[in-house]
């Protein structure tokens, strides 16, 4: 057993592979970083939605999870994901919301 621990997030096999004796396999190999060799396994994530990156914080449970660096490139400030996300989302609802209304009203003048 080279590896004995969970995955924390959902994965699926490929399913389009080019050859159909692959397609649900497992892909795997041996690689080596000068003399030490590692097991290198292809996971594809599972997206809740077509065209949806998802970004995994660690690759199994029992390791750390990653910690986002949030600082402005130019090492100034701090930046908050979460207000940009926000402030992102807020904007498109908005727009959203306009264009509702002008088909809304449309519908009633037509």
């Amino acid at each position: 057993v080279f590896v004995d621990d969970e995955i924390p997030y959902p994965v699926h096999l490929e399913e389009n592979a080019d050859n159909e004796s692959v397609a649900g396999e497992l892909d795997w190999s041996v690689e080596r970083h000068g003399s030490v060799p590692y097991l290198c396994v292809t996971l594809f994530k599972a997206s809740p939605m077509a065209g949806l990156t998802l970004w995994w914080k660690r690759p199994l449970v029992s390791c750390t999870e990653r910690v986002e660096d949030n600082t402005n490139s130019d090492g100034t400030g701090s930046k908050s994901n979460n207000t940009q996300f926000q402030q992102a989302w807020n904007q498109a609802h908005q727009q959203f919301l306009s264009q509702r209304r002008q088909e809304e009203e449309e519908d009633q003048d037509g």
